[in-house]
């Protein structure tokens, strides 16, 4: 009987997508495809600061997905305080090239419906930036900006 019970309550309309859930799922994508083709775009032109800002849109579409606002105001913040290392390895070169493949995983697993393979792709793909954050943190330190590193927690 509760399997009977389960197939009613799955064939209730309440318990499938609306049509506009549907609608700003496929609104999602098609804004993170987009993004990540600004960014494959950029990184073929050259332009590190059309990368950057496609970069952080790519990135903050991928957050609002989240629909988790205590992620998306933490990442917001973090964002803000890093933003001069995060523009600093932009221009480093090789590293806008590097970064679409690196992108395109973790869109693939995200159309995908692959929340696990998401992750681990995000996860490494911001890996990589934080193995240089020591030697920002060093630059600060001895450039004389002690200013912004009070303001890194």
């Amino acid at each position: 009987m509760p399997a009977r019970r389960t197939y009613r309550r799955s064939r209730h309309p309440r318990s499938r997508p609306s049509g506009r859930e549907c609608s700003s799922a496929a609104e999602q994508r098609t804004r993170l495809q987009a993004a990540h083709q600004a960014c494959a775009e950029a990184a073929g032109a050259e332009d590190a600061e059309a990368f950057y800002a496609a970069n952080l849109d790519f990135h903050e579409l991928i957050a609002a997905a989240s629909h988790n606002r205590i992620l998306q105001d933490e990442l917001r913040r973090l964002t803000l305080k890093i933003s001069p290392y995060r523009r600093t390895i932009t221009y480093q070169p090789g590293r806008m090239h590097s970064s679409i493949p690196e992108h395109e995983r973790v869109m693939e697993a995200i159309v995908r419906g692959d929340g696990v393979q998401a992750a681990q792709m995000m996860r490494s793909h911001v890996t990589l930036l934080g193995e240089g954050l020591s030697d920002l943190l060093h630059f600060l330190r001895t450039s004389g900006q002690h200013g912004l590193l009070t303001e890194i927690p």
